[in-house]
């Protein structure tokens, strides 16, 4: 069984003035797997990545989740820090509450909800859950079939390139 962390950042006002991020944090305490979380106001500082590396080591973590701004802007500092502790950078996910959550919403209760719905769903992610099986085909762009088949492991699936950059999937 996993034994993931979960990690919410304040990022200074940006994300804590909308988002209720010590009710995230506790609220992934009880997903299955998780067996730490925690907040704090710049998870991207060096102190953040201390914490994040102290409890890898501490809880013998195998996967970690980042409540936090745009994986554009700190993914690859999240995973340097995970595989410096010992683990696999990419059982790294992130939670884009920030852009996702905090700057489109001005009610704090709603961002907050959608939050713990975004960090769930990194959890199942780092977890492994597959996606459910899916009925006839669906069409997505090409990166975008990449990313699904990756990020569920679908080995038996069949992939038809359309014109563009669109691309066809069916679970076999």
């Amino acid at each position: 069984m996993q034994r993931i962390g979960v990690f919410v950042c304040h990022c200074g006002t940006n994300i804590a003035g909308t988002v209720d991020v010590k009710a995230v944090a506790e609220a992934l305490k009880t997903e299955p797997g998780v067996v730490f979380s925690t907040d704090y106001q710049y998870m991207c500082s060096q102190a953040g990545q201390e914490i994040i590396k102290n409890a890898i080591a501490e809880y013998k973590l195998t996967g970690i989740v980042v409540c936090s701004c745009s994986p554009r802007m700190h993914e690859t500092t999240f995973r340097k820090a995970a595989e410096k502790a010992g683990i696999n950078p990419y059982l790294v996910e992130i939670a884009n509450i920030r852009e996702h959550c905090s700057w489109i919403h001005k009610d704090m209760e709603e961002a907050t909800r959608k939050a713990v719905i975004l960090m769930r769903a990194a959890v199942d992610k780092v977890r492994g859950k597959r996606m459910p099986k899916l009925v006839g085909s669906h069409v997505f762009w090409k990166p975008k079939v990449a990313q699904i088949l990756f990020q569920f492991k679908l080995d038996k699936a069949r992939i038809h390139f359309l014109s563009g950059r669109r691309a066809q999937y069916e679970i076999v």
